[in-house]
């Protein structure tokens, strides 16, 4: 894994600990526009690629648009949409977690091949 990887990994864990430092408040919405105005700069955004598709899946639908709306959808009220995202993000990054480690057990994926990484280079 690339150093710039790990500081974006990095960069993700400060947002989600102190979402008002960055965000100015918990806000699934602030935080999407956040992502995708760093992408759009050219930034990585790590461990973002492939949530979008986590989400679809989790949710079980085949809706093409942010994940941002189906967290909103979603959620009991606009109070509860942080506390999902919080959910959703842990649930996805355990998934990422057992792919990794199923990755690295077979013979020939390492994590420069992209076996390190849940869902390659989609986009959220």
């Amino acid at each position: 894994m690339t150093d710039d990887v790990i500081q974006t990994i990095d960069f993700c864990t400060h947002i989600r600990k102190r979402p008002g430092m960055y965000l100015g408040c918990p806000s699934v919405e602030r935080l999407y526009f956040f992502v995708e105005g760093y992408r759009t700069a050219g930034g990585d955004v790590g461990k973002f690629d492939g949530f979008g598709d986590f989400v679809r899946k989790r949710f079980k639908t085949t809706y093409n648009g942010p994940w941002v709306s189906l967290i909103q959808f979603h959620a009991e009220g606009e109070a509860n949409q942080w506390s999902l995202f919080e959910r959703i993000w842990e649930e996805y990054e355990q998934a990422g977690l057992r792919k990794t480690k199923k990755r690295a057990a077979k013979p020939g994926v390492s994590k420069e091949d992209g076996g390190g990484h849940p869902a390659g280079g989609v986009s959220v």
